[in-house]
């Protein structure tokens, strides 16, 4: 241990020594100019000393030294830096902060949405919000108006530029008019070929328009920069992208922000595109390539309009920035069907997941069908490791799309009620794997997060697909020569595997720093839970007399997975498409299925708060939805029902037939109310889920067994009540045995359609 007179003799290392301000040496004007500086060196300063130091400074802050008051204004500079903290993603992860606004650098390189971009107490950084506003809206004016050789700056405050925006207006209709039409071919390149518009077109004008964030003094803002891929002289309708600013980023910032997009939140359920092939396409068609027409650009394109929709959907751009983007179906569907390539399965892919978000796209449904077949016509279902010309990782990226290929069946297929199209008993293809490249990557642990969130949503699907074949699309004479023993250990057997996945994504969710990821989110695992159980004891004919769950329990599984699905959507992390458009009407019929129940029974509704989320979340997609704001309705007409009971009390249901005496005044009442909701409700769920989907039915078994027509919902108005379980000790019955047993049978009972 150090002594006291070793402490006094180094006690000068651990001082600054204050600089004179009377020093002779120095030159007044540079000694005052420097003084705050002076303070953070240990030795004397000296006059070159202090030009260097303030160049050095100068050319490190950027366009922020600018902005900040230097100590003609009072306020040193260490008092200034002190003022402005880090942004709040930067001590998170303890990375140094540049503090430059409206987002610093490291939030710019990586997309995220920057805490600098909020407005904070601090004067200094209101002032520095301001000038860095002013400073963006004068660069846009002087872009955009011609206003003078000086620009905005030699105008007064308040001066009316009416006429100035006339001039420019009457100046771009020349420009068009002078323009002729140049001749298009379809081709695999057409969604960068549009109609020209009545003014230019450009997907990234809303990004340029988000409100948190403006550009800084100095230009370097990465949604300033306009992605060139979307001009060229070879593409009409487009007009050229303008840069504004210095080239403090790549040209390509905004294109890249999209891309980065897909892959952080899609390529982990779809991991088949090739993420160095595709930033390579990006950088060569914003400068040598933008006049070639081939596979690449359009996968680039749609690349960088699904990861668009997940800015959109997380909050980080404007609602209708994924409108911009403008896909021909119909061309790139006969371009891909006239080629049978891996290229032109992956646009298809792509296509049918882009379609998913447009309320006036293609069927994705016929899409991954036709994915499907080509899949298996290039033999992606079985294993191709006999093929010696295939390198290990085409080998791999073949094996990533025929599961990319095989999660998008599964998917639509579960969400609409239709058969699935990947139908292949000898199936021989391994899970997806990391590549030798990727071994070695620097970036090993995230690439196999990403697998390990695939595999997972790979086994999702599978079970998915298990229910809808063994539950609700299973022939009905093999339902009929089960008997309830063998429906129970199947209904236990998949249940099992439900709660196996579920306890191993619980165990696998790493957190995330944004809402951009939904894959990984615990509460995103809680809804695909909860929806597993309503698929599998959904009313069926495969659950007519082994259903192990009772109607309140089922209601119970509806309220848990609208309960997440709300969470979802306050966080940002519900997609507005039409998955989440088909997987609210069976649960929303679970919902009524429930509610007649319990006014059967006499008992209260537990689920209004629940019908009232189904409404918020059909209220919520964009106007251009049409049909979610149909059901909006449909489902708002039900909560009035639930949350104004009538006032004579418990509707009490007769359980005999129609013929047997009149009706009271509940049940005329509430089928009255009851009947054009279901009505209403069913023609809108065939419209959008289809006529064949397995979630209505039309035909249900009647009260002297077997199965007879249905005319249409509350036929026979007599839904269970408590002394009739759909879990009776009954074994090896068949089509007719219930009416032996005295077992009534209504539409109601069986799926209340």
């Amino acid at each position: 241990m150090a002594s006291a007179a070793d402490m006094r003799t180094n006690v000068h290392r651990f001082r600054i020594r204050r600089s004179s301000i009377s020093d002779p040496h120095a030159d007044p004007s540079s000694t005052s100019s420097s003084a705050p500086l002076r303070r953070r060196s240990a030795s004397p300063p000296t006059g070159n000393g202090t030009s260097i130091v303030n160049s050095v400074a100068s050319s490190n802050e950027g366009p922020l030294s600018a902005e900040r008051p230097g100590p003609s204004d009072g306020l040193p500079s260490a008092k200034a830096a002190r003022e402005i903290p880090a942004c709040d993603r930067c001590r998170h992860f303890k990375k140094k902060c540049s503090r430059t606004f409206p987002i610093c650098t490291l939030c710019a390189n990586a997309g995220s949405k920057c805490s600098l971009s909020t407005p904070v107490d601090s004067t200094a950084a209101q002032t520095h919000h301001l000038r860095a506003r002013v400073e963006w809206l004068s660069s846009f004016i002087n872009k955009h108006v011609p206003v003078g050789p000086t620009g905005i700056a030699s105008i007064d405050t308040g001066t009316d530029l009416s006429s100035f925006v006339d001039h420019s207006r009457r100046s771009n209709a020349a420009s068009d008019t002078s323009q002729g039409a140049l001749p298009t071919t379809p081709s695999l390149a057409a969604p960068l070929q549009r109609h020209a518009p009545s003014r230019p077109f450009d997907p990234l004008e809303g990004v340029r328009h988000v409100s948190s964030h403006a550009t800084p003094p100095g230009g370097n803002d990465p949604l300033s920069q306009t992605p060139s891929i979307f001009s060229s002289p070879g593409r009409p309708g487009l007009a050229a992208a303008s840069t504004i600013g210095t080239p403090g980023l790549p040209p390509d910032a905004a294109a890249r922000r999209f891309v980065d997009a897909y892959f952080r939140n899609v390529n982990r359920a779809y991991p088949f595109a090739n993420r160095d092939k595709v930033l390579r396409d990006l950088e060569a068609l914003g400068e040598t390539a933008m006049g070639q027409r081939d596979a690449d650009s359009t996968v680039l394109y749609l690349i960088m309009a699904i990861g668009c929709t997940s800015l959109e959907r997380a909050g980080q751009v404007p609602k209708d920035t994924a409108s911009k983007f403008e896909v021909p179906y119909a061309e790139i569907i006969q371009e891909c069907l006239a080629k049978e390539d891996t290229e032109s399965i992956q646009v298809l892919v792509l296509l049918s997941l882009y379609s998913l978000f447009d309320p006036h796209g293609a069927s994705a449904w016929s899409m991954a069908g036709i994915a499907s077949r080509h899949a298996m016509l290039l033999g992606l279902s079985r294993r191709a490791s006999e093929d010696k010309s295939l390198a290990a990782v085409e080998l791999e990226l073949r094996h990533r799309l025929f599961w990319s290929i095989f999660v998008l069946d599964r998917m639509m297929a579960v969400s609409m009620g239709l058969p699935v199209a990947l139908i292949d008993d000898n199936m021989d293809v391994p899970l997806p794997g990391l590549t030798i490249e990727e071994f070695a990557s620097p970036e090993r642990q995230q690439f196999a997060s990403t697998l390990q969130t695939n595999r997972h949503v790979i086994q999702l699907r599978q079970l998915e697909g298990r229910i809808l074949t063994l539950i609700h699309h299973r022939r009905r004479s093999d339902i009929a020569s089960l008997s309830q023993a063998d429906r129970r250990a199947i209904l236990h057997d998949l249940r099992t595997d439900i709660e196996a996945w579920y306890s191993s994504g619980s165990l696998v969710s790493p957190m995330e720093a944004d809402n951009i990821p939904i894959h990984n989110s615990i509460t995103w695992l809680s809804a695909r839970y909860y929806h597993l159980l309503i698929l599998l004891h959904y009313p069926c004919h495969f659950n007519s007399f082994a259903s192990s769950v009772s109607a309140t329990e089922l209601l119970r599984f509806a309220q848990k997975h609208l309960q997440s699905t709300s969470a979802l959507l306050q966080q940002r992390q519900l997609p507005f498409n039409r998955i989440t458009l088909c997987r609210i009407f069976p649960v929303g019929l679970v919902l009524i299925h429930g509610f007649i129940a319990c006014e059967a029974e006499g008992s209260p509704f537990p689920a209004r708060d629940e019908v009232a989320v189904v409404v918020s979340i059909l209220e919520a997609f964009p106007s251009g939805w049409v049909n979610a704001h149909k059901a909006a309705n449909i489902f708002r007409q039900f909560m009035t029902l639930t949350t104004s009971p009538p006032s004579y009390g418990p509707m009490h249901f007769q359980t005999t037939m129609l013929g047997n005496g009149p009706l009271d005044a509940a049940r005329e009442s509430t089928q009255a109310m009851l009947r054009p909701i279901l009505t209403n409700l069913l023609g809108l769920m065939q419209e959008v889920l289809g006529k064949a989907t397995c979630y209505a039915f039309h035909e249900m078994p009647d009260s002297r067994g077997g199965f007879a027509g249905f005319s249409g919902p509350l036929s026979s108005f007599s839904p269970p009540g408590p002394s009739r379980s759909l879990g009776g000790s009954m074994s090896g019955l068949t089509p007719g045995a219930e009416g032996a047993m005295d077992y009534n049978w209504s539409s109601l009972e069986m799926g209340f359609l």
